[in-house]
């Protein structure tokens, strides 16, 4: 909404309005004179208002918003050349140095520690598919056997059952153990 133009141009209007009035009332400026001055004088205020905020205080301004800029794109690799000028304390410098380097470290903080819980998340959905699978595929393979025309022997029939019971009771409490560690974490 505000920019240093409109800034400059208000503070101007202000200084030039001052200074005019000031100078009419002590005498020495008449009517004609002050339609005539005006314009100058709110264009000199102008001109010295704006050079004054544009370089002491927007661009420092506008180089730190950059600088945030860049760090919500994820480039974090900013050297503190980047966002200080020469004009700017040394102690607003050191500070401004500090948060901006504090927050992107927490933030490189925060995606490293995400990616190393996606790795774990994925080797953990990786491990456990496996375990799942193999006495799924074993309680599968021994029935199919058994619907398969193997049913008629009696004793390969109990082997079989006694078999697929155990991968299923083998199942279940992988799954509860599972359940276990969701209720704990």
């Amino acid at each position: 909404m505000f920019n240093s133009r409109i800034i400059s141009l208000i503070i101007a209007l202000i200084v030039a309005t001052g200074v005019l009035v000031i100078q009419y009332f002590l005498g020495h400026l008449d009517t004609e004179l002050l339609v005539v001055i005006f314009p100058a004088v709110v264009f000199v205020a102008f001109v010295c208002v704006y050079l004054s905020l544009e370089y002491l205080i927007f661009t420092e301004i506008n180089k730190i918003y950059s600088v945030l800029d860049r760090i919500k794109k994820n480039d974090i690799n900013i050297k503190e050349e980047e966002y200080m000028t020469p004009n700017m304390p040394v102690g607003k410098r050191k500070k401004i140095y500090e948060e901006i380097n504090t927050y992107v470290t927490k933030k490189q903080d925060e995606v490293n520690e995400l990616k190393k819980l996606e790795v774990f998340r994925r080797e953990f959905l990786a491990d456990i598919s496996h375990e799942l699978k193999t006495p799924i595929f074993a309680a599968q393979g021994f029935i199919h056997t058994l619907l398969d025309g193997a049913m008629s022997d009696k004793e390969v029939r109990e082997k079989f059952l006694k078999k697929a019971a155990k991968s299923l009771d083998g199942l279940q409490e992988m799954v509860e153990e599972l359940l276990t560690l969701t209720n704990v974490y």
